[in-house]
């Protein structure tokens, strides 16, 4: 969706999430709240301040595997190619309708091994462990939505029980938020077993979404704009601005990428409700779709 600036007379707070879809991790975010009674370059200060980029927490791609069942489909799937459908599997593998003149040994091969291939995917253990592996992926997309939209103020909510619980929810749901994440120019399947899209929709439902183009957002230092350059492990980069010698130096040495993407986001975001232009460090020379 579009984001267009608050209005002048506007003096709610609006909490500003800035996401940032990785390759290792499946969203990196950074929360702070936007003040319009401050000015704007008091409120970007404070969304570069160490304690909100300290606050960044993030999805790793191994986290979601193991809570989405994925790990134990596959090795159950592994388990279960054996006997006559193992055979029907090796006989399907075999023919190709890639070849030139297949197609009647591929109609063949699968006609011949029909029986054994229904049989087995539509055996009531596979439904079951399929039903299983969905309702999971389901749940853990809904809770990654969940602390991405609230954060630590949706935990505490659980603990809560009766009317104290429902007049929380109600204050909470009420606050206005705004998630800015980042458009990634790559498919849900090609980096990361992530479905991005559904992950979106499920934002979507929660608070507004908007897709922000993430152009430099990982290679620029959040706080001082300056070039990034590969630290002492991996994707652990330093502002090279930091260095000794620098007339004003940075005070990034040791951050993760995704977690610098994440703060960049989320201050652009906030400059886009603030109605302050990006940085010309972050633009393209050709204004893309998701371009502001």
């Amino acid at each position: 969706m579009d984001c267009k600036p608050l209005p002048q007379n506007c003096s709610t707070p609006v909490h500003v999430i800035g996401a940032d879809p990785g390759q290792v991790k499946i969203a990196s975010y950074a929360r702070c709240v936007l003040d319009p009674t401050k000015t704007a370059g008091s409120n970007i200060e404070d969304f570069t301040r160490p304690s909100t980029v300290s606050s960044t927490d993030c999805f790793p791609s191994r986290k979601y595997r193991f809570e989405s069942l994925m790990r134990l489909t596959e090795k159950v799937e592994k388990s279960r190619v054996v006997g006559q459908y193992k055979e029907a599997l090796q006989q399907m593998s075999q023919v190709s309708l890639k070849a030139p003149g297949a197609a009647v040994d591929y109609a063949e091969a699968a006609y011949a091994t029909l029986d054994i291939r229904v049989a087995e995917l539509m055996s009531k253990d596979r439904r079951r462990r399929r039903f299983a592996r969905l309702r999971a992926r389901e749940r853990n997309l809904h809770h990654m939505a969940t602390a991405i939209a609230y954060g630590a103020e949706q935990k505490a909510i659980r603990n809560r029980r009766g009317k104290a619980k429902r007049k929380l929810k109600k204050q909470l749901y009420a606050e206005p938020r705004v998630v800015f994440f980042g458009h990634a120019q790559f498919g849900h399947g090609s980096r990361g077993p992530c479905p991005r899209k559904a992950l979106l929709r499920r934002l979507a439902f929660m608070v507004p979404v908007v897709l922000l183009d993430e152009f430099r957002t990982s290679a620029r230092c959040y706080s001082c704009f300056g070039v990034l350059t590969q630290g002492s492990r991996p994707r652990v980069l330093r502002c090279q601005n930091s260095r000794a010698g620098v007339g004003n130096p940075c005070s990034v040495q040791n951050i993760d990428r995704d977690t610098n993407a994440a703060v960049n986001i989320g201050a652009l975001g906030m400059r886009m409700l603030l109605g302050v232009e990006r940085p010309r460090v972050l633009r393209r020379k050709k204004t893309p779709r998701f371009q502001f």
